[in-house]
């Protein structure tokens, strides 16, 4: 099929924008391609950033500084955050420090909860609530439990 001249020039030329129209279409396409997310499986910055929380678990590090510390903004932070692992910073600090405090429950059994707390950065109160939000028992019946130690008060009545 044979183009006429004309035609070939009219349709190199680009359209007026219109108020119906107020992106350009090239424009458009860079703007979606832009928007669309720019992250893989595997994340070096979300790796380390992971490695900082759990280093500072103790005492707590601010995600603003755990952001600028691996290069980038504290939205950019949470976003790229909650792509890859599929929680926010925040949330997934909390379950590393209810996870944690878990396993110190069963590897010491010298620790007390309030010691155990201390050592994931939590007061003991905040503690045995997030423990109680995750496990369903406080940790004093989860260390209980999985000694297989059911205590039976008698009754004093």
């Amino acid at each position: 099929m044979a183009t006429s001249p004309s035609s070939f020039v009219t349709a190199s030329i680009p359209r007026p924008i219109t108020a119906r129209d107020p992106i350009p279409p090239r424009a458009a396409r860079r703007a979606s391609a832009l928007s669309l997310p720019q992250v893989t499986p595997f994340d070096s910055r979300i790796f380390w950033a992971k490695e900082i929380m759990r280093r500072e678990l103790k005492t707590g590090i601010a995600l603003t500084t755990v952001a600028r510390e691996v290069g980038l903004s504290a939205s950019g932070f949470i976003h790229r955050f909650k792509d890859l692992v599929g929680v926010p910073p925040g949330q997934w600090r909390k379950l590393i420090r209810v996870e944690k405090a878990a396993r110190l429950l069963l590897d010491e059994p010298r620790l007390s909860v309030k010691e155990i707390a201390a050592e994931v950065g939590l007061p003991p109160g905040r503690l045995a609530r997030e423990f109680r939000r995750h496990f369903e028992v406080t940790p004093l019946q989860y260390r209980r439990r999985a000694w297989g130690v059911e205590l039976n008060w008698p009754d004093l009545e």
